[in-house]
């Protein structure tokens, strides 16, 4: 999926008199396919971008295209359609729901889809076979180890074959073996549907296997590996 966005600023008011800056100016185009890193010191805005990107959050200023089509212009239903079939997620803290099995886990963002509960549940079977958990489905996230839930939040955001995936420190919580291991599942997922990938990230693993590098600070883009 193609992504641009130009000018994009966010500032949270804490009160009348109190505003604080979260991003400003920012100009970013992602090209389908590609895996962009976000790197920069925790507090530097990656996650309110991403939120951003993902339609969680309204910029301030700016304009965010996505297919040529302008976010802005999106109704709330529009917005919610789109993150429930476009986009995925993947969140340092999993965000799984505690008292489900994985395999509804998985399933929740097919809710909206126009399928049968039976494809639904076997979507999100395969979905789990696909990183490894197929003899997992029917665990809970408290009868899983870290790594384990990591995987399932992989499936989950890719289940339906999102067209830009979103990834909020995907190996923040796991050890480097785990990590590298839900690492390239991402990347060989991703890569398969032909998915554009975003991640903020700490990890120099992470940004090592993306194609491009973006750095940011103080709530703006200090450098753009796009063209090196």
């Amino acid at each position: 999926m193609r992504v641009e966005l130009s000018g994009i600023g966010k500032t949270y008011r804490l009160s009348e008199t109190v505003e604080v800056p979260a991003l400003r100016d920012i100009d970013l185009r992602v090209r389908e396919g590609e895996f962009v890193a976000l790197v920069g010191p925790s507090g530097c805005g990656k996650t309110t971008l991403l939120s951003i990107l993902g339609l969680l959050t309204l910029p301030s200023a700016g304009s965010y295209r996505l297919e040529d089509r302008e976010a802005a212009g999106f109704s709330r239903n529009e917005m919610a359609r789109c993150r429930a079939s476009t986009i995925g997620f993947i969140f340092q803290a999993y965000n799984l729901l505690p008292r489900e099995p994985a395999w509804r886990n998985v399933m929740f963002p097919l809710t909206f889809r126009a399928e049968t509960r039976a494809t639904r549940r076997q979507r999100a079977l395969e979905a789990l076979e696909a990183v490894g958990l197929a003899h997992r489905a029917n665990h809970r996230p408290a009868q899983m180890s870290g790594g384990e839930q990591q995987r399932v939040a992989v499936a989950r955001a890719l289940v339906n074959r999102p067209k830009l995936l979103l990834a909020d420190e995907p190996t923040g919580n796991l050890d480097s073996r785990t990590g590298r291991d839900v690492l390239d599942m991402i990347v060989d997922l991703a890569g398969r549907f032909g998915t554009s990938v975003i991640t903020a990230t700490h990890d120099p693993r992470v940004a090592a296997r993306a194609g491009r590098v973006v750095e940011m600070s103080d709530g703006a883009i200090v450098s753009d590996g796009a063209g090196t």
